[in-house]
Formats: structure tokens, sequence, C-alpha cells
């Protein structure tokens, strides 16, 4: 005989699976979709180049060489990797997402650098936030702040209406000499192996001109430095 109810049973099952089946598919189609359609503009510099950009609302600025900016469109969100100055128009307000804390600002001019450990912004004009994990710090035209390992150092006072790398200098706050390296090499080019990657450098370096960037970064922190063939550099204690 047939066990009907265990049949139906069975069926309802199966067709119980199926529905489930049917919805995670619409689902997945959904998010998918969703995903796929969302459009992004995002502009790029290459190693030894800067470029600039300049988005729908007005704000426009110059990446520092090695550096991307990525948004939505229609968003005044911008996800950025590694160095840029902006130019935010009066009455428009972006944030500026990196690794190491977001950005807030409103008709402002500013800098920001977000590579290695530190995140440095520099404000020369209108309304900037440093937004980090514990705390929101604002910066008036002419402050600076800079966040070493997630540690806001105390604001202060800069002069200049752009940073000093558009002018072909870097300049370093409290940064590891890793850091200084990474730098080196996406502005020259070249591979840098070094064996004071700890140690801790403050100071600039002339970035059109690799002998005298070396010079400058070796000499106050008495170190020594080598170009070998094949565009490496080696720097080591003296």
């Amino acid at each position: 005989m047939i066990d009907r109810d265990r049949t139906s049973r069975r069926s309802k099952k199966r067709s119980s699976t199926l529905l489930i089946l049917l919805l995670l598919a619409i689902v997945a189609f959904f998010i998918l979709n969703n995903v796929q359609s969302t459009e992004y503009v995002e502009f790029s510099a290459p190693v030894n180049l800067n470029k600039k950009f300049k988005f729908d609302d007005g704000t426009e600025g110059t990446l520092n060489d090695g550096s991307s900016i990525k948004t939505p469109l229609n968003s005044a969100i911008l996800d950025l990797i590694g160095e840029a100055h902006f130019l935010v128009p009066e009455n428009v307000s972006i944030k500026v997402k990196t690794n190491k804390g977001n950005i807030q600002a409103t008709a402002a001019n500013f800098n920001v650098r977000a590579w290695g450990d530190n995140l440095y912004v520099e404000n020369y004009s209108g309304s900037a936030v440093v937004e980090l994990e514990d705390q929101a710090i604002p910066l008036k035209g002419g402050q600076a702040l800079n966040v070493v390992k997630g540690s806001a150092r105390e604001v202060s006072a800069i002069r200049g209406k752009e940073p000093l790398w558009l002018g072909g200098i870097m300049r370093f706050y409290e940064v590891t000499m890793k850091d200084v390296c990474e730098e080196l090499e996406r502005q020259f080019d070249m591979e840098v192996v070094s064996t004071v990657d700890d140690m801790e450098f403050s100071g600039t370096f002339n970035h059109f001109n690799l002998d005298k960037a070396l010079e400058q970064i070796c000499m106050p922190m008495k170190l020594s430095y080598q170009r070998l063939v094949g565009r490496k550099i080696v720097i080591d204690k003296l």
C-alpha cells in the first residue's frame, strides 16, 4: 500500500526547499545587480607623476604619485589611498576617507597624506575636521594635524597656500624610515633596501634629484647609501 501521508510530506518538503532556493536566487540576483550597477569615478597617479582630478561638484585637486581616489557617482564621499591636495568650492562639503581616519571639509583648501602608519592633514583655508575613532579635531585655515600610529599630536600652525610637494619638496613629521623609503620608490621608480626601517625621520627631501634627496635624508641621520646597478639603492648605518 502507498503511504499517502509520507508521500505528501516529501512533496511539501521538496516544495519548501525549492521555494527557499528560489528566494535565495532572487535575493542574490538583486544584490549582484545593485553591485554591478554602481558606477564610480576614479583617478590614479602613476609612479613618479602627479595627476590632476576634478569632480562634478567642482571639487578639484592633485594626486601625488602612486596615489588614487575613488567615489561613487553623485557622492560626496571620496576614498583616498596615498596623498592628495583638494580645492573644495564655496557651498560644497566633502568627506575624504582613508584607512587612518576621515576628513570632513567645506569650502576648503587642504592636503591629506595617508601613507604608512601616519595621517597628516594640512588645512590652508576653509573648514576641515579630522575624524578619528574616538575624537573629531577641527582645523582652521593655517593649521595642521599629525596623527602618528592612531595618536593625534597637537594642532600646529602652517604657512603657505599649498603643500610643498607640488613644488618638488616632500616633508615628513615623525615617520619611519620604511615610509621614507617607500616614498623614494614612488618618486624615483627605484627599489630601496633599508636596514634602518624602524628609525624615525622628520625632515624634507627634493623629489626632482635623487642624489640630493638621498643626501637630505641620510646625512642628518648619519646613514650611508649606495646606488647599485639595476635601479637599486641600499641605505644603511655608517
